[in-house]
């Protein structure tokens, strides 16, 4: 999905690392993402890769850790050099 979009729109419940995932395969992708975070019923925009770690910031730990280990665990990254090092 991340490389064939153009942009991303994810409604997210807060606690689900798999949509997290696909949020971070986006900005991976260097494509803007429109996050709906449904407890809050608010929107947050991410357009750059530089959005990434403030958005993370504001996650739960323990969503960022399994976050962390999900994204350990796929395949090479297609955009060459798009991962931030230290990102976690």
């Amino acid at each position: 999905m991340a490389q064939e979009a153009s942009v991303g729109l994810m409604i997210w419940d807060q606690r689900s690392v798999g949509t997290l995932l696909n949020v971070q395969r986006l900005v991976d992708h260097r494509k803007a993402v429109v996050v709906y975070l449904a407890p809050e019923k608010r929107f947050v925009d991410l357009k750059t890769p530089d959005d990434w770690p403030g958005f993370l910031a504001g996650c739960p730990a323990d969503v960022r850790r399994q976050l962390e280990q999900k994204a350990e665990s796929e395949p090479a990254r297609a955009v060459a050099g798009s991962r931030q090092a230290g990102l976690f």
